[in-house]
């Protein structure tokens, strides 16, 4: 099984929880898995040299990845792609940065030996959504119909922080591509989770796509607490000198159940913080001192 990391642009936040992932899952690992990390700063992963593969991307094949309509996230299809040529057709299991293993990775692999595909969990139909995003995704897209594939009601959208591919490994993404490719000429404007929809579609066209969220863990509706728990992690880490054994043991006895994955924001509260936003550049700005080097 090739286990996949994406981790491009400059933001550190992105190979830290990349890492800090792959730490749950090296444990769990057998000689018949790869873990892949195809990232535009290499040198961010010296820690995992010897224990992951990594592989190096520059700015021109990533923008190259995005296609015609200049899609960001349609990346992640073509990285996945690029895998499947570079290395093996063997079952891919793609995961978020901001995920973390907290089941049995026996579980998922039973799951993909069986055949079946995964994806993190079903985020219910498209039309049913009472997301503003989603709702004006299905706008465009209703009734339209994409590589003989027609966008009705019944069409479920799920989300893509995982993602778990067990045979038809190539013709499966070379669908989500497609897909992806042929609904953002009918949605160029508001090309936001196509990528997903995409996925979503392919994966429950050739297998049975089933969740996997009880083996999981995505932080993607709680960033700012796991961020800063990660953040102490390694911080921690560096100022005792733990070995990546060290840390390897250190993350396998933390408790993952003490900080939400998700955390729901109210409007109101929303409307709140751009209010403080604009208040605070209504006041008068700070005073700032900086230090005068001496050379």
């Amino acid at each position: 099984m090739n286990i996949v990391y994406l981790a491009f642009g400059k933001r550190f936040e992105i190979p830290q929880q990349a890492i800090f992932s792959i730490l749950t899952i090296l444990p769990h690992v057998s000689t018949n898995d790869r873990i892949i990390v195809l990232t535009d700063n290499p040198e961010n992963f010296n820690l995992l040299k010897g224990k992951v593969d990594i592989v190096a991307i520059d700015d021109e094949q990533i923008q190259s990845w995005t296609g015609e309509q200049d899609f960001f996230w349609r990346v992640k299809i073509k990285a996945l792609q690029f895998i499947v040529e570079k290395f093996n057709n063997a079952p891919i299991l793609y995961l978020d940065s901001d995920t973390f293993l907290i089941g049995d990775l026996k579980k998922i692999k039973l799951e993909l030996q069986n055949g079946n595909n995964l994806m993190h969990l079903n985020e219910g139909k498209l039309s049913k959504s009472q997301k503003k995003t989603e709702q004006r995704t299905w706008k465009k897209l209703k009734g339209t119909s994409h590589e003989g594939i027609t966008i009705d009601s019944e069409k479920a959208m799920w989300n893509a922080g995982v993602v778990g591919i067990s045979e038809r490994v190539k013709e499966t993404l070379d669908l989500a591509l497609s897909l992806c490719d042929s609904m953002l000429k009918t949605n160029p404007k508001h090309p936001s989770l196509l990528e997903q929809f995409s996925f979503s579609i392919s994966l429950g066209e050739h297998a049975t796509l089933l969740p996997i969220e009880d083996c999981i863990g995505h932080y993607w509706g709680n960033k700012n607490q796991w961020n800063d728990l990660i953040g102490s992690f390694f911080i921690t880490c560096h100022l005792s000198c733990k070995s990546l054994k060290e840390q390897i043991d250190f993350v396998q006895n933390m408790k993952f159940g003490s900080i939400p994955v998700h955390v729901k924001t109210t409007a109101i509260r929303i409307r709140y913080g751009k209010l403080v936003n604009l208040v605070s550049q209504l006041l008068p700005k700070e005073e700032k001192k900086y230090v005068i080097p001496n050379n």
